[in-house]
C-alpha cells in the first residue's frame, strides 16, 4: 500500500512536467478505484459502519480464541 501511494506521488510530480504522460499502473488502477468508490458510495456510511463493526468483532473474537487455545497448550495442568 505504501509503495502504491509513493508511486502515485511520483506520478503526480511527473504529470506536472508533462501533462500528456501515460502510465499503465495508474491507468489500470483508475477503474478499480472508481469501482470501489462507487460501491462504497452506494452502500452509504451506515452500511460501512456496520460492516466495519462486524469485522472488528470477528477479529476480536478470533484473537481471544487463539489466546485461550495457546494458554491451554502451555498450561501444565
Amino acid at each position: 500500500m505504501g509503495a502504491y501511494v509513493a508511486y502515485c506521488g511520483w506520478y503526480e510530480i511527473r504529470i506536472q512536467y508533462d501533462p500528456t504522460i501515460q502510465d499503465p499502473v495508474i491507468d489500470a488502477a483508475g477503474p478499480a478505484q472508481r469501482g470501489i468508490s462507487s460501491i462504497l458510495d452506494a452502500a452509504g456510511p451506515a452500511v460501512i459502519a456496520v460492516v466495519f463493526a462486524a469485522l472488528l468483532i470477528v477479529g476480536f473474537t478470533l484473537h481471544r480464541r487463539r489466546q485461550a487455545h495457546r494458554s491451554r497448550e502451555t498450561d501444565p495442568a
